[in-house]
């Protein structure tokens, strides 16, 4: 059995962390760079559950962080966009324009040229806030 949420605003963060642990939930996984203030928080209050954060770096020792180099994975998606294009041209659609979703970007362009030298990529971002995601 598993539990899960989705959280609506930035508050809850905390709150939903904090819940699956007194419910006794281990490991809990939070996925994304946005969580790891939030469960540093919680982590240090439980000190016996394991924690794992996927894309950020929390340094508890009952924290187990997964982190990977975002542009590799989009270079790979940006090459087999231009394989699937049949007009060289290709879209990236990125959310809160940050750096770390540049180097998504990058990846993805980096990929799609080495693919196809004539291809064309069309960018752009979704926002400059937390609301873009």
């Amino acid at each position: 059995a598993y539990l899960e949420f989705e959280i609506s605003n930035d508050t809850q963060r905390v709150q939903a962390i904090r819940r699956m642990a007194e419910k006794g939930a281990s490991p809990i996984i939070s996925i994304g760079f946005a969580q790891a203030s939030a469960l540093q928080q919680v982590a240090k209050d439980f000190p016996k559950t394991q924690f794992a954060i996927i894309d950020a770096q929390v340094n508890l020792p009952n924290v187990q962080s997964v982190l990977f180099k975002e542009h590799e994975g989009s270079y790979l998606v940006g090459a087999m966009a231009a394989l699937a294009s049949k007009t060289h041209k290709v879209g990236f659609i990125g959310g809160m324009d940050i750096p770390l979703i540049r180097k998504f970007q990058c990846g993805y362009e980096q990929g799609a040229k080495a693919t196809d030298p004539k291809i064309e990529v069309f960018s752009n971002m979704t926002g400059t806030t937390s609301t873009a995601w």
